[in-house]
C-alpha cells in the first residue's frame, strides 16, 4: 500500500511548494530555496524484443516509466534534491514461460523491471538520489542516495528503466583550470533493475555469481563481510591532453587501479586505459567457494582506441588485451565496466587471456537531429569449461550492434527516440543450451523519451 501512495504523495509534496501564496519572503529563506528549486522528469517507453535462433524461444516486452527530479535552489551554500522513479508493464508476452528445449525463460526482458521480484510488473518505485550538498567556490560535499561522478567502473549505466544507484559521500574539488579531485565512499547499493537498497555485503553477489577458476558454482554473497566502497579519482586536462587515475577499493574484496589517458591532434584521437586489479587479504580466510578472487589473482587489462573524425564522420578501432595474470572482475551490482570494447550487451568483465577488438562507424546528421552508429566486436581466445580466464563460461563470440538516435525540436521539444539492434553469435558452441538468451540472437530496443 505505501508503494502506490509514495509516488502520489511525493508529487503533491512537490507541487505544494509551487502553490504557496505569493507573499513577500526574503531572498535568502528556506521557503525560496524550495518555491524555486527546479523540477524536472522525464517519461520512458521502453520495448524490447529477443528472438533467439531455430525454435528457441522469443521474448518481448513494453515497459513504461516516469521520473522527477527535483532540486532546491542553493541556501547559503546548501542545496537538496530527490530524484523518484516508477515503471510498470503496458504489454508483452509471458517472461515466465520456459522454453521446452533447454528449460529456461527469459533473460533481457526481465531486466526492465525488478529481477527479485519477478513476476511484478506494477510496484516498481525507487527513490534513486535523496541528497544535501554543499558548495564553495569550485567545491562541493554531498551526502545521502548520490549521482557519483563518473567512473569507468561504478556507475549509473542508465540502459535500463531502472539504473544503478549509490548511496554515501561525496567530494568534489577543482583548485585551477586542469585538475580536478574526487573522494567517494560508498556503503549501499541498489543494483541496477532492482527498487531496494542493500548493504554492499548484502548486495554484492545478487546476480549470478559465475564459476570458480576451478569450475565449482561460486557462492560469495553474504560472504564478503564488505562494508563499503572508496574512490579517488584525479583528473588532469590541458590543450588536447587528458589524463586521469582512478583507485577504487572494495572493502574487503578488491583494490583497481585504473589509468586513463587521451591525446587529440586535428581529427584524430588516442586513447589508452590500463587497469590492475589486487585481491583483497580477508578473501584467503574464506573457504574456496565464498571467495570473490583467489590469491594471487590479479586481473589486467590494456585497452587503447585510435578514433578519426571529419565532416560528421567518425571511425573508430579499439583492442583490448586481457592478459593472463587473472580475471578482470567488479560487482556487476555496482555498474559496468568502461573499456574501449565494451559496448552494450558485452562487457569486459570476468574474463582474462583473452582479446577483443571493435570497429565503430557513426554518422551525424546535425540538421535532422539524427545520429547513428555501427559497432563491431570480436572476443578471442575464450574457451568453454575453462573457468580459469573465463567467470562465466563464455565462448569467442562475434556481435554487430546499430545504434540510431532521434532528437525533436521546435513543438516536439523534448522528445526522442533511440534504437538498438544488437546481433551476437557464438564462433564456436551453437547448442541450444549455451546459447539460449546468451548468444545467436537478434535483438531489438527501441526507446522512447520525453524530457522535461
Amino acid at each position: 500500500m505505501m508503494r502506490r501512495l509514495f509516488p502520489i504523495l511525493f508529487i503533491a509534496f512537490i507541487g505544494s511548494h509551487f502553490s504557496f501564496s505569493q507573499e513577500a519572503q526574503s531572498e535568502k529563506s528556506l521557503y525560496n530555496a524550495f518555491a524555486k528549486g527546479e523540477l524536472h522528469g522525464e517519461v520512458r517507453n521502453f520495448f524490447m524484443n529477443t528472438i533467439n535462433e531455430g525454435k528457441l524461444k522469443d521474448y518481448y516486452t513494453n515497459a513504461t516509466g516516469i521520473a522527477f527530479n527535483y532540486e532546491t535552489k542553493p541556501l547559503y551554500g546548501f542545496f537538496a534534491g530527490v530524484h523518484f522513479r516508477s515503471v510498470f508493464k503496458t504489454f508483452g508476452v509471458s517472461l515466465s514461460q520456459e522454453d521446452p528445449l533447454v528449460g529456461a525463460a527469459a533473460k533481457w526482458e526481465y531486466e526492465l523491471y525488478d529481477l527479485l521480484e519477478k513476476g511484478n510488473y506494477k510496484d516498481l518505485n525507487k527513490v534513486q538520489e535523496l541528497y544535501l550538498k554543499y558548495q564553495y567556490k569550485n567545491s562541493y560535499f554531498s551526502i545521502g542516495r548520490i549521482e557519483t561522478e563518473y567512473t569507468p567502473l561504478l556507475n549509473n549505466s542508465d540502459g535500463r528503466m531502472g539504473p544503478f544507484a549509490h548511496q554515501g559521500v561525496w567530494w568534489h574539488h577543482r583548485w585551477n583550470d586542469n585538475s580536478t579531485l574526487d573522494f567517494g565512499f560508498i556503503n549501499a547499493i541498489s543494483p541496477r533493475s532492482t527498487t531496494d537498497w542493500f548493504s554492499l555485503n548484502e548486495g554484492i553477489g545478487l546476480f549470478s555469481n559465475g564459476f570458480l577458476p576451478n569450475g565449482e558454482i561460486a557462492d560469495y554473497r553474504n560472504y564478503t563481510n564488505s562494508e563499503g566502497l572508496g574512490v579517488i579519482k584525479y583528473l588532469y586536462s590541458k590543450a588536447n591532453l587528458n589524463f586521469i587515475l582512478y583507485d577504487i577499493f572494495v572493502h574487503n574484496l578488491l583494490n583497481t587501479v585504473w589509468l586513463e589517458t587521451d591525446y587529440s591532434l586535428n581529427n584524430w584521437r588516442l586513447g589508452l586505459q590500463y587497469a590492475l586489479q589486487h585481491g583483497a587479504g580477508a578473501q584467503k580466510d574464506l573457504p574456496l567457494q565464498n571467495q570473490y578472487t583467489r590469491d594471487g589473482e590479479n586481473g589486467q587489462v590494456l585497452s587503447t582506441e585510435l578514433t578519426w573524425s571529419t565532416y560528421n564522420w567518425t571511425f573508430s578501432f579499439a583492442y583490448s588485451h586481457l592478459f593472463d595474470t587473472g580475471r578482470f572482475l567488479f560487482p556487476k551490482e555496482l555498474g559496468r565496466d568502461r573499456f574501449y570494447t565494451s559496448i552494450p550487451r558485452s562487457r569486459m568483465e570476468g574474463l582474462g587471456n583473452a582479446n577483443a577488438a571493435v570497429l565503430k562507424i557513426g554518422k551525424s546528421y546535425p540538421q535532422s537531429n539524427l545520429d547513428v552508429l555501427f559497432e563491431f566486436q570480436t572476443i578471442q581466445g575464450l574457451e568453454l569449461e575453462e573457468f580459469t580466464f573465463n567467470k562465466y563460461n563464455k565462448d569467442e563470440s562475434f556481435q554487430v550492434n546499430s545504434i540510431i538516435n532521434y532528437s525533436a525540436d521546435q513543438f516536439l521539444r523534448g522528445l526522442s527516440f533511440e534504437a538498438l539492434l544488437v546481433y551476437r553469435r557464438n564462433l564456436n558452441d551453437t547448442s541450444n543450451p549455451v546459447i539460449f538468451n546468451r548468444s545467436n540472437f537478434l535483438q531489438l530496443n527501441f526507446m522512447t523519451y520525453f524530457r522535461f
